[in-house]
């Protein structure tokens, strides 16, 4: 008896283990492409919790590189987060799902006054994520003769210690704005007038980077970053001597959105994590950890009132009528990358 009860026991704590195998792999994954350091992973596990799933995170650094990458035949990803100009590329190529509207309740909380900036107001394949724009950091204990200008990057005393993003549109916007000229140009002249710039500008520069230029600039081997509002201020908390300033002549306000390819295997799992990153206490979490505005009304109500006092979080009003949000410019894309391309060879 006892022989036949070890048995069934044995049986059964068998059949338990094969069970939660079992369970184990049926969980979804969902597999998001972002940029780094732009989603709260604490939320991410929340998620995964609520959803019985995992969340798998790839990174990129441009979109361009993004945009590359999808134009390949990359495929795999559930939900991509690219700034709405190359978003609106992809939408054209008929590289992006329609959205069902219906799926995402919480976008009743959008803030319409970002909706009406961008090409996709109606949110026909796009969901807006955050807001950003770009700027200077420093490094405020060395730079005392740091003025609010992109013509920083001009400056020959720092040489070799500055950087400026790895993306076409943000650096030839800032010689195209240090010239008086707009973010989105598409007059020859002009744009080859901010080509000559770079090219100036570059002889002072260690590299076009992203997330080096944030490593370097925490660790003191930068002296001046071109870099985003929210990456600054992560790092401003701990550093108190980075500081971050938009400059003078304007900038560009980034509106980086979430958006589901038409290649994605898992759309209802997307859904679901679009929906939930605009539920407004998930939502006002998230934007205390990556430190960009996210378009939602009633998560604005929830964060602290000393990050949306913060120039770094949020405008200044003269510096904003001054600055755009960046448009898919058609076919001069390939006028901007070509110069690109040269600018990055030399």
């Amino acid at each position: 008896m006892k022989t036949l009860f070890k048995l069934l026991k044995a049986s059964l704590c068998l059949s338990l283990m094969l069970l939660v195998v079992s369970c184990a792999d049926q969980k979804k994954n969902l597999y998001l492409y972002n940029w780094a350091d732009y989603l709260s992973p604490q939320l991410v596990k929340d998620f995964e919790e609520k959803n019985n799933c995992r969340v798998v995170i790839s990174y990129f650094d441009s979109n361009e590189s993004m945009y590359a990458k999808m134009k390949a035949g990359a495929q795999g990803y559930d939900l991509i987060f690219p700034t709405s100009y190359i978003a609106a590329v992809m939408a054209k190529q008929n590289m992006l799902m329609p959205l069902d509207k219906s799926k995402i309740p919480n976008i009743k909380y959008m803030m319409p006054d970002i909706l009406e900036k961008l090409e996709d107001a109606k949110m026909e394949y796009s969901i807006p994520y955050a807001v950003s724009f770009s700027g200077i950091g420093y490094n405020n204990e060395v730079v005392t003769d740091f003025k609010p200008s992109w013509g920083m990057f001009g400056s020959k005393k720092y040489a070799g210690r500055m950087t400026m993003l790895n993306d076409v549109r943000q650096t030839f916007g800032a010689a195209l704005k240090y010239l008086g000229y707009s973010f989105n140009s598409t007059n020859d002249k002009e744009v080859e007038a901010a080509r000559n710039l770079l090219m100036e500008w570059k002889k002072n520069l260690a590299s076009f980077t992203v997330d080096d230029a944030k490593l370097g600039i925490a660790s003191k081997d930068f002296m001046v970053i071109q870099g985003y509002n929210g990456d600054i201020l992560q790092i401003g908390k701990e550093k108190k001597y980075v500081s971050f300033a938009v400059p003078e002549e304007g900038t560009a306000l980034a509106v980086d959105l979430m958006v589901i390819p038409s290649s994605a295997k898992n759309p209802e799992l997307a859904y679901a994590f679009i929906n939930y990153m605009h539920d407004p206490e998930v939502c006002a979490k998230n934007m205390v950890f990556i430190n960009y505005l996210m378009p939602n009304t009633a998560a604005a109500k929830l964060i602290p009132q000393e990050l949306i006092d913060n120039p770094s979080f949020m405008m200044k009003p003269d510096v904003f009528q001054k600055s755009e949000v960046l448009r898919d410019l058609g076919n001069y894309n390939q006028t901007y990358i070509k110069y690109w391309n040269l600018i990055k060879a030399k």
